[in-house]
């Protein structure tokens, strides 16, 4: 195309020049043609500048294309974009200035400002330039409207000496400004959406296609944008919203006021009677149902009926004659309306005839009854006085406690809201206080450890039902006393206990009276204990929590501090028993008896005992008990010096009673936990080595990981009393024996 125009090189001599013309064929690509020519004149383009030109002979041929393929002067497709007014081609013609500059690498430049116009049919820019080698171009080309930019494009070519070079440009719209409504945007009702209108246009008016604003409100307790190009109230006032496209901004004005779709009043159905006056409320909505508040002033009232009912300027209606009518209120043109229903003036009437009769020291309860008349009722006393100790509420409830036997006779009045009345006679007989039952049984038998029990108290006089109840005391531990008045249960430990028992009758009157139960230990069963390692021989101890320690012992019991321990575990009812350790170990270290505690065992040899009966009976993982374990079997829920009665000598032998020698084992009362000498006969080695306790609460102690002593619990034979409370800690290294130490197995279920 470029030889189609019949371009001219400049000859020697010539004065060079470079001459740049800019025509435009509608529907055709926008092509700027450069060239360098002496002074020479091409038909049909129009000269918008000369400059000198270089020496070379290398060429380039810009052709300028309309975002996404549309030509100069061409609207198709843009309307579906950015609607009809989107004309790139029509702000193409408006240019009245371009501007061309080249940039090489190697230093070449090129600036061309110079009017333009778009006429003619040449649409292309070529350029010559006297390069000595290959250059790398940057170009950048804008077209101007009256000093503004319309149009900008960049690019690259690369220019060779003696060849021709083309280069495709895509020109940009600049957009000016963002054209929107001038007019504020007004919303009368929250909720409601309105579409937001604004394009962005060029210098020249028209609109840049694409160039739609994206919207931001800076109030958005008044109007907030929803869906990217609409507005919806939020509540009454005043938002400014901004458009924005690129860096630039431009504002509207949203108005939000609610106008009044509904008009209610409340309430709906107001019944009155004859002359009564109440005031209607007035509620008011906009198109959406939202509350206006505040709202614009009632306009005017008016009534169906004004014999019936009159309502004034603040909708205060009166009830003038019985009947219906219909009050409305008038709000911007709208109207509301409530329905008003006079009613006749009526007496209540009293509709209880007789009244229950009454007891002295017994409750009394009783409420009045009328129909009729109008509501609220209150009721009143007109003549005559109701028995002492009762009284009459203004509801009608005739209560409180006798305190004298009699008949009374009285007027009773029941008043209505519209204060008429009505009244009615009544007697009421209150009878004698009845007399307090009296418990009947004197004596109660006896029972036994472990044995089921059973007693039911007697009582006569009075009103029944009966209902009995511990008064003080406490009954022996595993029996506990009904409402019904029936004692039973197992107990658990030996002893004797004295309460005091209340029945109450059915009017509240009670009578106490004191006890005294006995309950004997089961017959010794040493003969089962102490023999072979079956089932039979432990007792399963349950998790629980407990207190260690005595403030009031030695300083090696203190602190007391809370143990918890989350699981149970078996504990031997007695100590290792000679017979036991001889079944084992084949010999005995000491001689009082197979049934005789074990003794002269060192804690070593204890570990030793273990782990031979653990080979024999495997999975049944014996061991000695931890300090904390001895401690919690030895209390058994107990929290004093000694377990079980809490008297060591039901429990245990120690120096006091054992005649300085050891017993058979299982010869004294066990504990609640079935467990046998765990107060004195031999001192028991524990699986802990020797600590000093600390305040913290502590779950599952096992004592120190190592240590010089071992613990020992529970006193022996030779021991006085404090030695075989609970709480006391003795401690020996783990090799020594000695004739009242032994010990006590422990299971892991």
């Amino acid at each position: 195309m470029l030889g189609d125009m019949g371009m001219a090189r400049p000859g020697p001599g010539d004065d060079a020049q470079t001459v740049v013309r800019a025509c435009r064929s509608p529907g055709a690509p926008l092509v700027l043609l450069l060239v360098v020519v002496g002074l020479a004149v091409l038909a049909g383009c129009r000269d918008i500048l000369t400059e000198p030109a270089p020496a070379g002979p290398a060429s380039l041929a810009l052709t300028m294309m309309m975002p996404e393929g549309d030509p100069a002067g061409s609207t198709e497709g843009v309307a579906a974009r950015t609607g009809p007014a989107a004309t790139p081609g029509a702000a193409f013609d408006r240019a009245d200035r371009i501007r061309i500059q080249l940039r090489g690498t190697r230093g070449t430049r090129v600036d061309l400002d110079q009017e333009f116009q778009s006429e003619g049919a040449l649409t292309r820019i070529r350029l010559e330039l006297d390069l000595s080698e290959d250059e790398e171009m940057a170009i950048a080309v804008d077209l101007r409207f009256q000093g503004r930019p319309l149009f900008e494009a960049e690019g690259t070519a690369r220019m060779t000496p003696g060849e021709s070079t083309e280069a495709q440009l895509t020109l940009m719209g600049v957009v000016d400004r963002i054209q929107v409504s001038e007019e504020p945007i007004l919303i009368f009702a929250l909720g409601d959406e309105v579409a937001l209108s604004g394009q962005g246009v060029f210098a020249s008016g028209q609109a840049v296609p694409g160039a739609v604003p994206t919207w931001e409100s800076m109030n958005l307790q008044v109007a907030r944008i929803v869906g990217g190009n609409r507005v919806e109230a939020v509540s009454n006032g005043e938002a400014q919203v901004l458009a924005r496209v690129g860096s630039l901004v431009e504002s509207i004005f949203v108005r939000v006021e609610q106008r009044v779709a509904t008009v209610e009043l409340e309430p709906a159905l107001l019944e009155l009677n004859v002359l009564e006056m109440a005031t209607l409320t007035v509620r008011l909505r906009d198109s959406n149902g939202n509350p206006i508040s505040p709202g614009p002033p009632v306009q005017w009232w008016t009534t169906s009926d004004p014999g019936v009912a009159r309502v004034d300027g603040n909708g205060r209606v009166q009830a003038m004659a019985p009947g219906s009518a219909e009050v409305g209120a008038l709000v911007e043109g709208v109207t509301g309306t409530a329905a008003v229903v006079v009613r006749e003036l009526a007496p209540p009437e009293i509709v209880t005839h007789l009244l229950p009769d009454g007891r002295v020291g017994e409750s009394y309860n009783a409420t009045l009854e009328a129909t009729g008349g109008e509501t609220p009722y209150t009721w009143s006393l007109d003549s005559g006085s109701l028995p002492a100790g009762l009284t009459l509420s203004p509801a009608g409830a005739i209560s409180g406690t006798p305190t004298a036997d009699g008949t009374f006779t009285f007027t009773v009045r029941v008043t209505g809201a519209n204060e008429l009345s009505d009244t009615r006679q009544f007697t009421l007989v209150i009878d004698p206080a009845p007399e307090p039952p009296t418990i009947s049984t004197s004596s109660l038998p006896e029972g036994m450890v472990g044995e089921s029990y059973g007693a039911t108290m007697e009582a006569s006089g009075g009103s029944t039902p009966y209902s009995w109840s511990l008064a003080s005391g406490s009954l022996p531990a595993g029996l506990s006393l009904s409402t019904g008045g029936v004692i039973s249960g197992t107990p658990t430990t030996a002893g004797s206990r004295t309460f005091t028992v209340r029945v109450t009758g059915a009017n509240d009157l009670s009578s106490t009276r004191q006890f005294t139960l006995q309950i004997s230990a089961p017959p010794p069963t040493g003969a089962d204990l102490g023999v072979g390692f079956g089932d039979e021989q432990f007792s399963l101890i349950p998790a629980g929590t407990f207190q260690m320690g005595s403030e009031s012992g030695m300083s090696g019991e203190r602190p007391v501090h809370s143990v918890t321990l989350t699981r149970s575990f078996y504990m031997q009812r007695t100590p290792v028993t000679q017979g036991q350790w001889r079944e084992i170990m084949g010999g005995s270290p000491s001689a009082c008896g197979d049934t005789c505690p074990v003794a002269t065992v060192s804690w070593n040899e204890a570990q030793e005992f273990i782990q031979r009966l653990n080979q024999r009976y495997p999975g049944r993982n014996y061991r000695l008990p931890t300090e904390a374990e001895w401690e919690y079997a030895a209390r058994a829920g107990t929290t004093g010096d000694y377990g079980g009665t809490g008297v060591l000598d039901d429990m245990g032998w120690y120096s006091g009673n054992s005649g300085g020698e050891a017993h058979p084992v299982a010869l004294k009362q066990p504990n609640a936990w079935d467990l046998y000498d765990m107060h004195g006969n031999v001192w028991e080695w524990v699986q802990d080595w020797f600590r000093t306790y600390s305040v913290e609460a502590q779950t599952d102690p096992t004592g120190p990981v190592n240590g010089t002593q071992k613990v020992l619990r529970g006193g022996s034979h030779a021991s006085g009393a404090d030695s075989a409370r609970s709480a006391y800690r003795f401690l020996l290294a783990p090799t020594i024996r000695s004739g009242i130490v032994g010990f006590r197995l422990a299971r892991t279920p």
